[in-house]
């Protein structure tokens, strides 16, 4: 019997004797309990691998232009850490999950179950850049080492070198090893291209429809600076796959993606990012599943930690109806960054496609506790809900939804047909019109309309708009396994274009 448990059994304790005599005992009794957990998560962290967080740095030029960049060189620190043997690396969405509270170092620390924090702050002043760097240990609280670089902007990727060198330096002993590493591989020597790239990952991390396209726009500023930047290509074939999901037009989606993915492979297959690009491009336009399965498998042996590749590997097994492996797929993403809400979201999926109905429940409500805004665990929890027999609860999530998107068309296809789901058929005839008029003066795509008319019973229309869709490749169509299809899916049809998408 754990400690927790024997102290609430002697507070239910049957005779009154046998239970604490004063709420002054019982404090005393969770005080040593906290006390002892505290001591064993030190114990743990003395005795297990080296290990690190790396927080986002303070901007401290007070310019809000330049969170960007201040995050930016968190992001390549942890990038350049991880690559050291023997050092636990904190993700990037766990140790940026504490931007802005006002917490201790050994708190955060003890949150993440490191044993240093890395913060800093970042000043930047026309081609002026100052950097201070401060690693300190998370038991004691003491600073290992503090270091001040005061340089021209162009030295900004020696100033990482160096602050990399000095974290191996603090803890070559728990390292085992005297050498420092060699300096990390730099992707590009232009500083104007790499500041447009941190630009776009500071937008392309949020994974909203509007971040998205600021992120291919920076992106794409990147490669224009320097065409030879492989993961700026590939960043570019990854927001033009995303946006294609959302609802862009399939033709400019798809011809942008496959270009920019071709550079990135032309020049550098070393990179887990430009074949973690390749399988979602594979799995979403060209409805290839072998040479995803191939390019996203070459990602992860590449870099074990990237999460991304794992989340799109999920997606093409979900596709395949292959939902037990989606399922491991999706723990493993969620193990690597536990509190994002994006690896939440499609864990959520997972479990709905895996008959999980139980666990999905649960792991929602972990999710919107972790991120109650987040419009990826609204949409996940809208889809889940409907195949759990909750249409109500889908309604509210996706009226939610819709509402943070700003009625988005992606949302408005979900909300619509959660609404025929649930019986409202008002609204959902409602928001078809919506979507209908809004298709008259722009590019709506025929999936979001196809999920309302087939929930509300209008099966040949919602096939029509189908056929379109086919022809267009859009990334939504091989999603047969989906709720959205199931008021379609013992229409052969359904499954004539199963077969001709080679599921």
């Amino acid at each position: 019997m754990s400690d927790f448990a024997r102290v609430v059994n002697h507070c239910l304790a049957k005779h009154p004797r046998d239970r604490f005599q004063s709420a002054r005992d019982l404090a005393f009794a969770l005080e040593s309990l906290e006390k002892r957990a505290s001591d064993t998560a030190r114990i743990d962290r003395q005795h297990a691998s080296p290990s690190i967080a790396v927080l986002p740095f303070r901007n401290v030029g007070g310019d809000p232009e330049q969170t960007y960049f201040c995050e930016g060189i968190a992001d390549e620190l942890i990038n350049a850490l991880t690559k050291i043997d023997g050092l636990q690396v904190a993700s990037r969405t766990s140790a940026f999950r504490f931007q802005g509270q006002l917490l201790d170092v050994r708190e955060i620390g003890t949150a993440l179950n490191v044993s240093t924090i890395l913060e800093g702050s970042v000043r930047m002043a026309g081609r002026r850049l100052r950097v201070v760097a401060e690693l300190t240990n998370v038991d004691d609280g003491y600073h290992l080492w503090s270091e001040r670089h005061e340089r021209d902007l162009q030295d900004v990727f020696a100033i990482q070198d160096e602050i990399v060198e000095s974290i191996v330096r603090a803890l070559r002993v728990r390292l085992g090893r005297s050498e420092v590493p060699a300096t990390a591989r730099r992707h590009s020597t232009n500083v104007a291209a790499y500041q447009d790239y941190l630009r776009a990952l500071n937008h392309w991390y949020r994974r909203e429809v509007d971040s998205i396209k600021r992120a291919a726009y920076f992106f794409e500023r990147a490669v224009q600076q320097d065409p030879s930047y492989a993961l700026a290509h590939a960043g570019v074939a990854e927001s033009y796959a995303s946006l294609g999901w959302y609802g862009s037009r399939p033709d400019e989606a798809q011809t942008k993606s496959r270009a920019a993915l071709s550079k990135a492979l032309a020049l550098d297959t070393t990179l887990a990012e430009v074949h973690a690009a390749a399988g979602l491009c594979n799995t979403w336009f060209e409805w290839d599943w072998s040479r995803a399965e191939r390019a996203l498998r070459t990602a992860i042996e590449l870099e074990p930690t990237h999460t991304r590749a794992r989340c799109w590997f999920a997606f093409l097994r979900m596709v395949q109806g292959r939902s037990g492996e989606a399922h491991t797929l999706a723990r493993e993403a969620q193990a690597l960054e536990p509190v994002s809400p994006y690896t939440s979201a499609i864990l959520v999926h997972a479990l709905m496609l895996d008959g999980r109905h139980t666990d999905v429940l649960t792991e929602i409500e972990r999710a919107r506790d972790l991120a109650p805004d987040s419009l990826h665990v609204l949409w996940a929890s809208g889809a889940a809900y409907v195949r759990a027999g909750l249409p109500d609860e889908a309604v509210a999530v996706l009226e939610r939804a819709a509402a943070l998107a700003n009625r988005d068309s992606y949302y408005l296809g979900w909300l619509g047909w959660a609404y025929a789901v649930a019986r409202r058929s008002e609204l959902a005839e409602s928001t078809l019109d919506e979507l209908q008029a809004r298709a008259r003066m722009m590019y709506v795509a025929p999936v979001f309309r196809a999920w309302i008319l087939g929930a509300l019973g209008r099966i040949d229309e919602a096939f029509a708009l189908l056929e379109q869709a086919y022809r267009e490749r859009h990334p939504l169509l091989p999603w047969l396994v989906y709720p959205v299809y199931d008021s379609l899916r013992h229409d052969a049809r359904l499954q004539d274009l199963s077969r001709r998408m080679k599921l």
